[in-house]
């Protein structure tokens, strides 16, 4: 990569260690620390993509700009930094910025920007007569696979081009490139912003393997964060997820994310110990926030650690993680029944992806993940993301399991399950309600709520487990 840029006499250093920082540095240069570079159309949708990645905390974009070789235009270089700051140099035409982890608020996937004379370069596998570039973006939407669009205008040079829409998809999500031309329009899906019109199966199925193609895989302590990390991988559309009792022990606690050209499963394999699940990608009127607020007891995490605290109790080690920039998941070991203090070890760690590297049970640990994006999509807040976590585990686990999942559901949340409920009553299916029977338990005083589906759900031959929805 060539930069052609001006070094000042001295090097800034930034010192915002923790803290938020919107703002974007025009003509700045973040200098080292780049772990990855993709394309974007902007310096705004570079910090989007920033704040999504696991590890990157800082930026820098290449606007167009003449004193910059056309082949740097568009670029958006990651960052990362063990200190959490870079030097900071003078370049031309550069703008960098920090990610939105810090931020206890403006974190959001939805990107309804449209940019003009820009080709944003992908696969092309669909193209179609649109009569603007609304209704081009609303085909990108509302199609399973696509990520971006191209709209040539109706005055775009070529007639034979003129007015089409081209949608485009990436295994990664961003585009491969991104080019001058005039007279076309560029976007993204809105599937982010839960406006798209297909269907989405909110549903876990137990005992159950999807086929297909894995284009990635991961390790989770359970089905439902496998679920999460699915719903907000751009390639991902279904998963399965390996449980700890899994028979073969190299492959459990993994999350294996799928795909197929009809967006499909082709085939459903009856597996003991496997649940298999569909992106929630599609939802309309609410798309899952991408947290996993739960503890997972007896359980030790694996990960490069980044340092060792002593704290009392396990939800101070996670508020220690979440406060934290750079940590992703911690472990807690509880202090021993002679300290005096009571206080445990608090591992914060951290890996490329943001998973763990290996789930280890029976050690006495207690283990979770950071907070810190569970205020992100829609203004939600934590405590949603920690409801709609317990609340929806019940959907799956046998009902001598499931009553356990609601005693942290938090009342907040109702109000939010109530709208998509009303949402779904406008449609013209038939709605499935189900009756879910359990003795009373602690609810912290929060009421019973009703989360209505109206996606059709596949049946099982186990009687002893049941997938449909609760009141």
């Amino acid at each position: 990569m060539i930069f052609l840029y001006q070094m000042v006499p001295f090097i800034l250093f930034t010192s915002v260690s923790g803290e938020c920082v919107p703002t974007l540095f025009k003509d700045t240069d973040f200098e080292g620390g780049d772990i990855a570079t993709v394309f974007s159309p902007s310096a705004k949708y570079c910090q989007v993509i920033c704040t999504y990645h696991p590890r990157c905390l800082l930026f820098t974009f290449t606007a167009e700009s003449p004193s910059e070789e056309p082949t740097q235009w568009f670029t958006c270089v990651l960052k990362d930094s063990v200190t959490e700051t870079l030097p900071r140099v003078n370049r031309t035409g550069a703008i960098s910025g920090y990610s939105f982890k810090q931020c206890p608020h403006q974190i959001s996937a939805c990107n309804k920007d449209i940019y003009a004379d820009l080709d944003i370069r992908g696969m092309n596998y669909n193209s179609s007569v649109a009569r603007s570039v609304q209704e081009c973006q609303e085909r990108c939407t509302d199609d399973i696979h696509c990520h971006f669009f191209t709209y040539a205008t109706r005055r775009f040079p070529s007639l034979v081009h003129r007015n089409r829409c081209l949608l485009k998809h990436t295994q990664t999500g961003t585009p491969t490139g991104i080019t001058k031309l005039h007279r076309v329009v560029s976007g993204f899906s809105l599937k982010s912003c839960a406006l798209s019109n297909l269907a989405c199966i909110r549903d876990v199925f137990p005992d159950t393997a999807f086929a297909d193609s894995n284009i990635a895989s991961v390790v989770t302590p359970d089905a439902f964060v496998c679920h999460r990390i699915c719903t907000h991988h751009p390639g991902c559309l279904f998963f399965t997820f390996f449980s700890q009792e899994w028979p073969r022990e190299s492959q459990r606690n993994l999350c294996l994310l799928k795909t197929s050209e009809s967006g499909l499963p082709s085939t459903r394999i009856k597996k003991s110990k496997a649940l298999s699940g569909f992106s929630l990608q599609t939802c309309r009127h609410s798309v899952p926030v991408f947290c996993h607020p739960s503890f997972y007891h007896d359980t030790d995490f694996l990960g490069e650690e980044l340092d060792i605290v002593a704290v009392k109790g396990h939800e101070a080690c996670q508020k220690l993680c979440t406060d934290a920039v750079r940590c992703q998941f911690f472990t807690y070991t509880p202090a021993q029944a002679s300290c005096s203090e009571g206080r445990g070890k608090c591992y914060l760690k951290l890996s490329s992806d943001g998973s763990p590297t290996k789930i280890l049970h029976g050690r006495g640990g207690i283990s979770g993940y950071t907070l810190r994006l569970c205020k992100m999509d829609n203004g939600g807040k934590e405590d949603a993301g920690r409801c709609s976590s317990q609340c929806f585990c019940c959907r799956v686990y046998q009902q001598n399991q499931a009553k356990d999942c609601w005693r942290n559901c938090i009342c907040s949340w109702r109000v939010a399950v109530a709208g998509d409920a009303a949402h779904h009553l406008t449609h013209s299916e038939t709605p499935v309600w189900r009756l879910h029977h359990w003795k009373p338990v602690d609810f912290n005083s929060c009421s019973l709520f009703l989360w209505v589906s109206t996606m059709p759900v596949f049946t099982s031959s186990s009687s002893s487990h049941t997938y449909e929805n609760y009141y």
